[in-house]
């Protein structure tokens, strides 16, 4: 036996891989949230300085705008975390769809020999029905056959 330490090294060595796949998705999932707030208020300052000193717009229309840009960009942020979450997952469902694609053609595969099987089995029995019919030993209808009745 004694090849644990073999063992060991590899699994360290995925489970260091691991973390730190497991570390950039923390980090850029908490730096998405963290950043989104500071971004926008800073949008919506030079936007606000842009609209009402640049181009002499009312405070209220400009209002309306900043109001409007921010359900905007709630909402793209939103689509961004879902689009990362998908990303994440993305290799996860490749790797499902390969497994299942691999157990659908060994089912396929194991179906073909069963059939062949099926056919052999299906093939004698019908020489074994038809052997014992031309015997007389038994008769066709299976109430009088008494190998059919002990079944």
């Amino acid at each position: 036996m004694a090849r644990e330490n073999l063992a060991n090294v590899l699994l360290e060595g995925d489970t260091t891989q691991l973390n730190r796949a497991l570390q950039k998705d923390v980090f850029s999932k908490e730096a998405l949230r963290a950043l989104q707030e500071p971004m926008l208020a800073i949008l919506i300052a030079a936007g606000l300085y842009v609209a009402l000193v640049q181009f002499g717009m009312s405070l209220a229309s400009v209002m309306l705008l900043a109001f409007l840009l921010v359900r905007v960009l709630l909402y793209m942020s939103r689509m961004q975390r879902e689009y990362q979450r998908m990303v994440t997952c993305e290799s996860a469902y490749w790797s499902m769809q390969a497994a299942i694609e691999g157990a659908e053609e060994r089912e396929r595969e194991s179906a073909g020999r069963r059939g062949a099987r099926a056919a052999r089995t299906r093939s004698a029995s019908t020489t074994w029905a038809s052997a014992i019919a031309s015997n007389g030993s038994c008769a066709t209808r299976r109430s009088r056959c008494p190998r059919a009745e002990s079944r």
